[in-house]
């Protein structure tokens, strides 16, 4: 995979522009540090899924204070930190994101 983007993203700058800024989006498919060195050296910004890990909800809990987004659809709850898997070299930045739920456990919409 890493390959091919590599291959692309040279091509875009050849043909296109040098500077051009180039943003990747990918699943957690793609979840891995030598995925996200190769971006960084092409001077490429990504965003990736990832999964969430039982470290990674203790985090989050432990955290307490979560920002809030009001999307088109509904209200989100949010959380951002540094994650740095247990083998990678340096942390990145991670936003832990899901729907925010009232206390009858409904789903909160915009406006209501």
């Amino acid at each position: 995979m890493v390959e091919a983007l590599t291959h692309i993203i040279k091509r875009v700058r050849e043909e296109y522009r040098k500077d051009v800024s180039i943003l990747i989006l990918a699943d957690a498919g793609f979840y891995d540090e030598d995925n996200f060195k190769a971006l960084e050296k092409l001077n490429v910004a990504y965003i990736c899924g990832g999964r969430v890990y039982d470290d990674i909800k203790a985090l989050v809990e432990s955290i307490g204070e979560s920002n809030e987004y009001k999307g088109k659809g509904n209200v989100w709850e949010f959380v951002d930190f540094i994650d740095k898997r247990g083998v990678w070299d340096k942390g990145r930045r991670a936003i832990y994101l899901k729907p925010f739920v009232n206390d009858e456990g409904e789903t909160v919409l915009p406006n209501a």
